[in-house]
């Protein structure tokens, strides 16, 4: 691995190499599965997430939304190891509201061909506040769509307008914050 790579844990949405391939504006070069022990996922819904991140994400996705996270626990939880710069995961930090829902801890991952990576990846700040439980190894990749299955081009295209959305309810949010 190259000095300036590191290593982000992906679950949930994250699983997908489109999901963080929107997020990123590429696809990282290289990923392989991981496990992440002594976590639990949990899920977590809008009214759980505190402003302005429930706000943007409400606008752009309704208010049905759901979002997994994991807490410190005695499971074990199924995901992707990608390789990553820090611009990356700088872009990961902004997208995830980190600071303000979200957090970036460091986890020791074990990969599926057998090695210990040191990794970051994402979590709720309030691990208190959850709404349910999910077996770790077997999950759906977006809760999102658990309900309501949607064609892949109809995917595409709500994407497309959710990550345009959310980047102006973000500017005209933190507008204030920036110009003062």
């Amino acid at each position: 691995m190259e000095q300036n790579k590191t290593y982000f844990f992906g679950y949930g949405a994250y699983r997908d190499a489109q999901k963080i391939g929107k997020i990123l504006g590429h696809v990282p070069p290289s990923c392989t599965g991981a496990i992440v022990g002594g976590y639990s996922l949990f899920y977590q819904t809008l009214e759980q997430i505190p402003a302005p991140a429930g706000t943007i994400l409400k606008n752009v996705w309704g208010s049905d939304f759901k979002a997994y996270t994991i807490n410190p626990g005695a499971g074990i939880v199924a995901g992707v190891l990608w390789e990553i710069d820090q611009t990356d995961l700088n872009a990961i930090k902004e997208w995830e509201f980190t600071g303000t829902w979200r957090e970036i801890i460091s986890v020791k991952t074990q990969t599926f061909d057998g090695r210990e990576v040191e990794a970051f990846t994402e979590k709720a700040i309030n691990s208190d506040v959850n709404e349910g439980f999910y077996d770790g190894l077997n999950y759906p990749n977006n809760l999102n769509l658990e309900k309501n299955p949607v064609t892949d081009a109809e995917l595409a295209k709500a994407d497309i307008y959710r990550i345009e959305r959310l980047r102006e309810l973000r500017k005209e949010l933190f507008a204030p914050v920036i110009n003062s």
